[in-house]
């Protein structure tokens, strides 16, 4: 038969070959020389060690050096060829200068996008040594790097990537915050940013940030410390990095970051730009900060909650403890036109929150409402919709959709 594969253009089929695991990429070469060839010429490379990894719980160390081997086959094919995108995913028992070598190799040959997963593996310290500057590096995705105290080094990486546009950082610290940690990202557009709260963020410098989501929260130690009713001596300031993103036009916080905010009070900047507002919620954590963050965000358009599940706090048990106090009047000048309601429940605390907010926000235009994935035969979708239709509203304009 004809093989039309094969006869693909190569920019074609290296594109396709570039949406698979390089070691499945690899694979590709042993079919002629002309696929040998392909992969020579591939731009991204997508490495994994979990790929040559035995299900076990304890992997042999053989099966690490298969993996070192491996990547060290693909650097001497690939030589210094152009590298668009980079991606390395290992654990304990890959050795540390390897690593480090492998993504300083792969920063030198000009990758634009950077991914990396690396465990308990130190990074950064030898990227970071010297006058080394990153000038191509735009997209950087951080998989639980566990910095602890060595929040300077990546600080100082991100100063030497001057056109770094989207940055994820997944900082694997809950139990060991770090001293501090700094943003020296003057071109930053986007920042998913996952972390405990170090002790500073003495430099926060995103002046072009667009759009951010925060999962930021107190460590173990802070936890133990509020626990202990010793709330003033928490050793944490996370004061610099919300001033910092105070521009930004969309915002997701979860759950977390909501308590974290609880401990700047007045201090929350206004979000003059804030058009679009995403809010996680778990029943651990309250809502206290919530509504002083809705008056700071004189030009909110959309406010999206996933979830309706908060700590009732002030004894109130009617679930709109947020906003019960005599401030919630300021809901009457809040300009949210959108209100979404991901993962309703229909709790009667819900269904009171959901009245209330129909209730007080005068500019509403639609509310979206869509029901939690899990299987409910207690939920009526017609009986739940029909109540909040009959609710009182404070716009005359608003539409409900129940999904």
């Amino acid at each position: 038969e004809e093989d039309a594969i094969s006869k693909l253009p190569e920019d074609l089929l290296c594109h396709i070959l570039s949406f698979l695991p390089t070691k499945e990429a690899a694979s590709t070469s042993a079919l002629s020389k002309r696929w040998r060839n392909l992969f020579i010429l591939l731009d991204s490379l997508d490495l994994d060690d979990t790929i040559f990894l035995a299900y076990k719980r304890h992997a042999r160390r053989c099966e690490r050096t298969t993996f070192m081997e491996f990547v060290n086959r693909v650097r001497g094919l690939q030589s210094n060829s152009p590298l668009t995108k980079f991606s390395l995913r290992c654990h304990r028992g890959v050795d540390e200068d390897l690593v480090n070598d492998w993504v300083l190799k792969a920063l030198r040959r000009g990758a634009t996008d950077l991914g990396l997963g690396c465990g308990k593996i130190g990074l950064f310290d030898r990227l970071t040594r010297g006058d080394l500057i990153f000038t191509k590096l735009q997209t950087l995705h951080l998989y639980s790097i566990p910095l602890g105290y060595r929040g300077t080094v990546l600080a100082l990486f991100l100063s030497k990537c001057p056109v770094l546009e989207d940055a994820c950082i997944d900082l694997h610290t809950r139990g060991d915050p770090g001293t501090f940690l700094a943003f020296n990202t003057p071109n930053l557009v986007y920042l998913n940013y996952s972390d405990s709260i170090p002790r500073n963020y003495p430099l926060v410098k995103m002046d072009a940030l667009v759009e951010a989501r925060l999962d930021v929260g107190l460590s173990k130690r802070h936890m133990r410390v509020r626990d202990s009713y010793n709330r003033h001596r928490v050793r944490m300031d996370a004061t610099k990095l919300i001033m910092g993103i105070q521009n930004v036009q969309t915002l997701g916080l979860s759950s977390v970051t909501l308590q974290v905010l609880s401990f700047l009070g007045e201090t929350v900047p206004v979000f003059h730009n804030l058009n679009r507002l995403s809010i996680e919620s778990n029943d651990k954590g309250g809502w206290h900060l919530l509504l002083l963050l809705l008056i700071k965000s004189p030009n909110l358009h959309t406010l999206v909650f996933h979830g309706l599940n908060h700590m009732l706090t002030d004894g109130f048990s009617d679930g709109i403890s947020p906003f019960a106090s005599s401030s919630s009047l300021c809901l009457s000048s809040c300009p949210v036109k959108i209100l979404k309601i991901l993962e309703f429940g229909a709790t009667p605390a819900e269904m009171s929150l959901v009245g209330h907010l129909l209730n007080k926000l005068p500019l509403l235009e639609q509310v979206i409402i869509v029901s939690s994935e899990e299987d409910d035969e207690d939920f009526d979708l017609f009986a739940v919709s029909e109540a909040l239709e009959m609710a009182p509203r404070a716009s005359q304009n608003c539409k409900l959709q129940l999904c």
